[in-house]
Parts: C-alpha cells; sequence; structure tokens
C-alpha cells in the first residue's frame, strides 16, 4: 500500500482513538496539541509540502482548549482537513479491491450484497466495519454450504441458532459431504481468529482496526470464499486445489 496513505490512516485513527478518550478535557486537549505537531512532522517527512502549508495554516487557529465543547470543535475541524488530504491522496491512488467480486457473481442476491459492503468498506478505509461484514460473509456462504446440501440443522444448537463462526469452520472442515481443498483448509484454520478481531471491532469502544488488520487476511479470505462459494454449488463449473 501506499506509505503517505498508510500514514494518513494512522494518523486518523489516532484523532479518532483520543475522540473516544475518557479523560479530563485538559488531559485530551494536551494529547490533541501533540497530536496536530506529530501530523505537522509526518507531513514534512512525507515531503507532503502543499499538504504542510494548508496544515500549518490551520493549526495558527489551534490552541489549548480547556473548555470541553471548543476542544472537541478544534478536533473535528482538523480531522475534517485529515480527512480531505485522505481523499486527495486516494483519488489519485484507487485501492485494489479486497476480493473480487465476479467471484460471487453467481451467489444469491444477499451474499452478493454482503460481499459488496466488504468490498466497499476496505475501498473507503471502513477497517472496522469490514471486519464484521468480513466474518458475516464467511458465516453466511457456510450456511450456504449447508443448506445447499440439506443439512443446516448440523450447524445449529438446540434452540435453532447458528453457530457462531469458529465451531462453523471445524464442522465445516470436518464434513464428509464435501471435500474442502489443503490450501483452503489451511485458510480457514487462520481465518477462524476473525471472529475475535470482529468482536472487537464492533464492541471495543478502544479498538480500532487499520489497513494491516484487513490486509493480513486478505489472500486467506479470497482462497475461502472460492472454496465456499464452489462448495455451495454457486460456481460449478470451476474448481479449487
Amino acid at each position: 500500500m501506499n506509505r503517505r496513505l498508510e500514514m494518513l490512516l494512522e494518523l486518523l485513527q489516532g484523532i479518532e482513538m483520543l475522540e473516544e478518550f475518557r479523560e479530563p478535557p485538559e488531559s485530551i486537549a494536551r494529547q490533541f496539541v501533540a497530536w496536530v505537531s506529530q501530523a505537522a512532522i509526518a507531513l514534512e517527512i512525507a515531503h507532503m509540502n502543499d499538504e504542510l502549508e494548508l496544515w500549518k495554516a490551520a493549526t495558527e487557529r489551534v490552541h489549548f482548549a480547556d473548555d470541553e465543547s471548543a476542544m472537541f470543535a478544534q478536533m473535528k475541524s482538523m480531522k475534517a482537513i485529515l480527512l480531505g488530504i485522505l481523499d486527495q491522496l486516494e483519488g489519485g491512488q484507487p485501492v485494489d479491491p479486497i476480493f473480487d467480486i465476479e467471484v460471487i457473481a453467481e451467489c444469491t442476491s444477499y451474499v452478493r450484497r454482503i460481499a459488496t459492503q466488504v468490498i466497499g468498506c476496505y475501498e473507503r478505509a471502513w477497517h472496522d466495519a469490514c471486519m464484521v461484514m468480513v466474518r458475516r460473509l464467511l458465516e453466511t456462504l457456510i450456511i450456504e454450504c449447508y443448506e445447499k446440501h440439506g443439512i443446516g440443522a448440523r450447524i445449529r444448537n438446540t434452540n435453532g441458532d447458528y453457530f457462531f463462526l469458529g465451531p462453523m469452520i471445524d464442522l465445516f472442515m470436518s464434513q464428509a459431504c464435501w471435500h474442502v481443498s489443503r490450501n483452503a483448509r489451511s485458510s480457514l484454520s487462520r481465518l477462524k481468529d476473525i471472529k475475535k478481531t470482529a468482536d472487537m471491532a464492533a464492541h471495543n469502544r478502544r479498538f480500532l482496526a487499520n489497513r494491516q488488520d484487513v490486509d493480513c487476511i486478505r489472500k486467506d479470505l479470497r482462497i475461502c470464499i472460492q472454496e465456499l462459494v464452489y462448495i455451495a454449488g454457486a460456481d460449478s463449473g470451476k474448481q479449487t486445489v
């Protein structure tokens, strides 16, 4: 990924974490002023001279505000400027999709909608939302496989609810109704931990997923999606290895 883009995303994550802090306003204000200064240094090191000039012009109006409303207004303003810089940079640097949408072209409409949201979240750097939707996509595709073969009850508990992703993956890989390829078996094993990350992204107010969290699962995700789509019968003309 473009290093400048990665740098801006890290800065954005920093201000978003600051917005979630529940500390005295004076403490947050000091950290905010430090963040503004660090952002300027990062822009200078990256030789983003035009952006640095804009940032310096904006920071001339930033001051140590112990009034909570004024402080958060300044934070939102500086965050908006950073988002503008990020948007301009991303406009010239198209982001490769997390996976090819054509992989799920023959799937049901609701699977395609979930997959489209995964891709859209990744392209827009909505990493927390992306992790949550990746988990949902994997769960949905596994359910599709079981329902296609008429054995959906095997992944439901006594209340009729589907199991969580981890146990569902274990059952999927041990199922005798289909053969899981060697590569997919390895990838599925690694993706079991995605539930933990997705849960933190959804429920932990101090955890913010970043691009690296998503990028490290891209290859495994593509392999698993292809395998699941094939087993679910939505891509019967292709085989995986």
